[in-house]
């Protein structure tokens, strides 16, 4: 069985759907694929360049990038770094930093101070001159997102920077010589351009997070018969008749998943053992409830450890509910903001490479 979604973007350290440009060189992408629409190479730029998956990947850079947002906004802890020429001391975990004006940082030490996600989010562009990043306690680079709606500018970093840079405008990396240090990756949906002689160790972040999914082999019962979710072809399966326009594959949100016995909700409901994600809604006794909030509500429901495996989940053109082993389960929302960035990564996936038994 292949993937039912491929993620070429979690392969690039270096991606961009303009030009991609080095002015001097020599650089490298080490450990990651790098590519843009157009290439002006000035020197070399070693590493796998990668321009069959570029397109599909960009796809999902919208994706990521949506993600990014969702992720953040979920946060209890959100501070306003509006006006602010000195970063938080340090930047804490699992805190989303915003501003809808341009985040400017020179000379300044930029710390990240224990294990967890830090967002960092600027409405309009991104200028770091001279900084520093200090890592510590368990902070690591693949979780530091530095999203901006604009343009990103890094100018004569003090050692090795680090993180994941998403722009949708141009981002521009000038490096002093000897070859500097990029720990993270470097995304735009526009243009890239180096100048100087960079490596970029690519630190690769992980695929996106949801919060309603099962795992890839939970039983679907479908107009065609009962199919593996992950095995589920979008515009051929079919459920009540109507169209499956995509299948998301992503990761959970949380360190645990809800499991059903046999009989749990009633009789033969669920026909056998069923496993989803807890915020995951389900039927019963007449309404749409959380999975997770069945733990105080019936013997045969209980938490089981999360490991990270990709879990699934189905979109269709409305908001529903499928049937999984007996048991009513809702469809993905499709006002979630996710859903129409998978729909629109779908139409672009040839049916080869879409999961078939």
């Amino acid at each position: 069985m292949t993937e039912a979604i491929p993620h070429p973007l979690s392969s690039y350290g270096l991606l961009a759907g303009g030009t991609l440009t080095t002015t001097t060189g020599p650089s490298a992408v080490n450990n990651g694929a790098w590519a843009g629409n157009a290439q002006a190479i000035t020197g070399t730029l070693t590493g796998s360049n990668n321009t069959t998956d570029r397109q599909l990947a960009i796809g999902q850079l919208e994706l990521f990038i949506n993600t990014i947002k969702y992720n953040a906004e979920r946060l209890d802890n959100t501070v306003d770094i509006t006006g602010q020429t000195t970063p938080p001391n340090p930047f804490l975990p699992d805190t989303y930093y915003d501003t809808n004006a341009d985040i400017t940082y020179a000379n300044k030490t930029l710390t990240f101070n224990g294990s967890g996600r830090y967002y960092i989010r600027a409405g309009g562009g991104i200028n770091l001159s001279a900084c520093t990043f200090v890592l510590q306690n368990g902070a690591t680079a693949n979780n530091i997102y530095f999203l901006t709606d604009y343009f990103a500018t890094i100018t004569n970093p003090t050692g090795p920077t680090q993180g994941l840079l998403v722009a949708y405008g141009d981002i521009t990396l000038t490096v002093p010589t000897p070859t500097d240090i990029f720990n993270g990756v470097i995304y735009s949906r526009s243009s890239i351009t180096i100048n100087g002689s960079a490596t970029i160790n690519t630190t690769l972040p992980d695929i996106p997070l949801v919060g309603i999914c099962f795992p890839g082999d939970t039983p679907i019962k479908t107009d065609q018969g009962i199919i593996a979710i992950a095995c589920i072809i979008p515009n051929f399966h079919t459920i009540g008749g109507e169209r499956i326009v995509a299948i998301t594959k992503t990761r959970g949100v949380h360190d645990f998943l809800m499991c059903f016995q046999k009989d749990s909700c009633g009789k033969n409901c669920p026909s056998s053992k069923t496993i989803m994600s807890p915020n995951h809604k389900i039927l019963l006794n007449g309404k749409m409830i959380k999975a997770g909030s069945c733990l105080q509500r019936m013997i045969g429901a209980s938490k089981i450890k999360y490991t990270g495996e990709p879990l699934y989940n189905i979109l269709m053109e409305e908001h529903r509910t499928i049937s999984v082993n007996n048991l009513i389960c809702e469809t993905l929302d499709p006002k979630n903001r996710l859903a129409s960035v998978f729909e629109r990564i779908y139409n672009d996936i040839p049916a080869e490479i879409v999961c078939a038994q």
